[in-house]
Parts: structure tokens; sequence; C-alpha cells
């Protein structure tokens, strides 16, 4: 009897505590936003970061008020800056940047993407110095190039005229000599 009564006791204050506990049904909304935010993540696993930031877009925007949300939200605005995503795009990391930093943060997490906001600025900037040193370059390159080209047409041209120098130069010593084999033939100079 005291086997019986100890089981039932066990079995009541097991159904106690478990009925006690916290009750976490979770909606359909949040565990649709879960499911998006783990496939979100399985794309980014995967290498695909393009599509892994339109993933990560949508849940952010179809789940707004949902606490993965903020989580899609951090993500498109990394991977969006990620130089390792063929569809980099800075304009849209600070955009979803700003509005990370417009929820409520940890002073840390908000200090991090404040950092990161203008180190993107900041790199936007270099790469546009960059685009204007490839212009002067390939301007200067092209320039090389001409210069080049009529250096050595005037090569060419002065190679040409040393030549017709050097065949001038031979006409007048065959002259000379003509001139003097007939100076010396004069009447009043000696024969050989």
């Amino acid at each position: 009897m005291k086997t019986h009564q100890g089981a039932a006791a066990a079995v009541l204050v097991a159904l106690v505590i478990a009925g006690c506990g916290p009750f976490t049904e979770v909606s359909e909304s949040e565990q649709a936003a879960t499911s998006a935010l783990e496939g979100a993540r399985i794309l980014e696993e995967g290498g695909h970061l393009d599509q892994a930031v339109r993933a990560y877009q949508e849940v952010a925007q179809n789940h707004p008020s949902s606490p993965v949300a903020l989580e899609a939200i951090r993500k498109v605005a990394l991977l969006s800056a990620s130089a390792a995503n063929p569809a980099r795009d800075d304009s849209v990391a600070r955009a979803w940047l700003r509005i990370y930093l417009s929820k409520d943060l940890p002073a840390g997490e908000r200090e991090t993407a404040s950092l990161l906001l203008d180190r993107i600025a900041y790199s936007g900037e270099l790469l546009q110095r960059l685009r204007r040193q490839d212009g002067r370059t390939d301007s200067l390159s092209r320039l090389l190039r001409e210069q080049l080209t009529l250096m050595r047409d005037q090569g060419q041209a002065i190679e040409s005229l040393r030549k017709e120098l050097y065949r001038t130069s031979e006409e007048l010593r065959k002259l000379k000599d003509i001139d003097e084999r007939t100076a010396r033939r004069k009447p009043g100079a000696s024969s050989p």
C-alpha cells in the first residue's frame, strides 16, 4: 500500500511541477519566423550569402515583432557588407544597420553596430578614392601608350634619317674621290 501511495505521490508531484512551470506555447507566426530564420542560416552556412540576405530580409519584414527579427536585421546588415558576398551592397548594409540601431540594444552591441556603420562609410570613401585613382591610372596608361607610340615612330624616323645621312655621306665621299682624281688629271698636273 505504501508503494502505491509513494508512486501516486510522485506522479502527483510531477504533475504539479509540470503544471506550475512556465507556459511556453509558441504561436504559429513565431514558429514560422524561427523556421525562416533557420532557413536563412542554412543558406548562409552553405555560402549562398546573397540568398541568405534575401531570406533574412524576409524574416525581418514579415515578422517585425518576432524576437528573431532583431537577429535577422543584424544578419542582413552584416552580410550585405561582407566582402565574401557577391551581391555586396554597402548602401543596403548602412540602411539595415540604421534600422538595427533604432532598436533597443545592449550598450556593447549598439557601440559595435555604430563602429561597423562608421567603417562601412569609411570603406565607401576609400572605394571612391580608389575608383578615382583607377581613372587617373587609366588616363596615364593611355597617355603613356600614346607617348611610346610617338617615340617609336620618331625612333624609326631618326633611324631612317641616319641611314639617309650615311648614304649621303658615302655619296659625298665618292664625289670627293672623283673630284680629286679629276683634279689630278687636269692639264699641267703630272700623270702617273
